[in-house]
């Protein structure tokens, strides 16, 4: 089972964990009965311990959003994506300003992914049409070579 892990994506062990709950619950009175339902129960019990159920793949805890705007928003992700930038031009730069450091543009980054996960739960979409959303940009960016796998 560990090994299955390591080898998926936190997102495709959970399909794996699903489709072995249906299926030894679909087949428990026409096979093995007792023991079917102790193996979903088992994957049941696997399920429960990812964090992905528990709270999606988000990396940050919430913020609080109320009255906050949607247009707000997307111009704090704006902003935090200038400071990135910024951040990696400081860094990149031959004179390299004292204090600027690898770390700036990762905290900074890590911004952008925080202020953009807001964004998303401020959106309030179901866990289902999260990961299909997530499968299909995914799919588009694996189709565009990014992943450099191409398949």
């Amino acid at each position: 089972m560990d090994a299955i892990e390591a080898a998926l994506t936190p997102q495709q062990f959970v399909g794996y964990l699903r489709g072995n709950i249906l299926k030894y619950i679909w087949r428990c009175q026409d096979k093995n009965g007792i023991q079917d339902v102790m193996k979903a129960e088992f994957y049941l019990y696997r399920l429960s311990e990812c964090d992905i159920e528990k709270e999606r793949s988000y990396l940050f805890p919430a913020i609080e959003t109320e009255g906050l705007l949607f247009t707000d928003q997307i111009c704090k992700i704006g902003e935090e994506v200038v400071e990135a930038t910024e951040a990696m031009v400081d860094y990149m730069s031959c004179t390299r300003l004292p204090g600027k450091s690898r770390l700036d543009v990762v905290m900074e980054t890590m911004d952008v992914i925080h202020a953009c996960e807001t964004l998303l739960r401020m959106l309030d979409i179901s866990d289902d049409e999260y990961e299909s959303i997530r499968s299909e940009v995914e799919k588009k960016n694996r189709e565009r070579g990014y992943y450099g796998d191409e398949s």
